[in-house]
């Protein structure tokens, strides 16, 4: 029984931890902002999430134009989605990646990219899906 309830503890914990809080938007740390205007100087940011996770506070931001952008305990972007297809910056995607997938989807728009432990991942408009290793070789490509 004493297990049970340890158990029920726990789980409860990681819930409660794992929640998203909204947060005012001038209390966004100054390198998620710095970001922000760089890469889309024009588009305001609508709406910020924090998140505390065993790593630390991570942040998802949300834009006036419906991109999604993920920043981790470091406040480096580890993950950008655009919810209405518009096509991320070329300024956030490392150049070979970029290039690559220019040359061999030239028609494809690139709405997604993300980066985790030792790959990336490139999402394109036609719902392919890309990889790439950590250093941009390419690996492969699924639907």
């Amino acid at each position: 029984m004493k297990t049970v309830i340890y158990l029920c503890t726990f789980c409860c914990t990681l819930f409660v931890n794992a929640q998203e809080k909204e947060v005012e938007i001038n209390k966004t740390p100054k390198t998620i902002t710095n970001f922000v205007k760089k890469h889309f100087p024009n588009t305001p940011i609508a709406k910020v999430t924090q998140e505390e996770t065993k790593f630390g506070t991570e942040y998802n931001v949300t834009l006036g134009n419906k991109m999604e952008l993920d920043f981790d305990h470091q406040n480096i972007l580890e993950d950008i989605e655009s919810n209405t297809k518009q096509e991320i910056p070329m300024s956030i995607v490392p150049k070979n990646v970029w290039d690559y997938t220019k040359a061999n989807y030239l028609k494809q728009q690139i709405v997604g990219w993300e980066k985790e432990n030792n790959k990336q991942r490139i999402d394109l408009s036609n719902g392919m899906v890309l990889e790439f290793n950590d250093k941009g070789v390419f690996l492969n490509s699924s639907k």
